[in-house]
């Protein structure tokens, strides 16, 4: 893959799943955890999310970021894109497209390339993104929150 997983994901749009899903409030949470350092928090409060019917596309894809980016668990980050994926399929076909390209390029890297985030990826992560979780670059691109 020419491409690594921050180019990756910085060029995906994911703007279109924001409709309506999820109030910013989720998204403060999830920004107030990354903030503090608590990962296991962020975890917790995009599972429940995840949970609550109808299930919240913002929550599905920062457990993707999640198990991508800190867990470094390829099989749960690609169950949680598969997900996200199905949701928007019946409720968004716009954003389905984009998330279906950006999958495709996903399912190219090997499975075995991904570890949990060492503690200095994490401080790189950190000060690379230091008010927002790294999904932030997925669910608002151009900086419309």
């Amino acid at each position: 893959m020419k491409r690594n997983i921050p180019t990756l994901l910085a060029a995906v749009c994911f703007s279109h799943i924001c409709t309506a899903a999820e109030t910013p409030t989720f998204i403060q949470q999830i920004n107030t955890f990354w903030k503090s350092g608590e990962h296991n928090q962020i975890l917790q409060l995009a599972t429940t999310e995840a949970a609550k019917t109808p299930p919240s596309g913002e929550a599905y894809a920062v457990l993707f970021g999640y198990n991508l980016l800190i867990a470094g668990d390829y099989p749960q980050a690609l169950q949680f894109l598969n997900q996200l994926t199905t949701l928007l399929s019946t409720t968004n076909p716009t954003a389905y497209a984009a998330v279906m390209e950006f999958k495709n390029e996903f399912l190219q890297l090997p499975s075995g390339t991904l570890s949990p985030a060492t503690a200095e990826q994490l401080t790189s992560m950190h000060q690379a993104f230091p008010d927002e979780f790294p999904i932030q670059v997925l669910l608002f691109p151009m900086g419309s929150k």
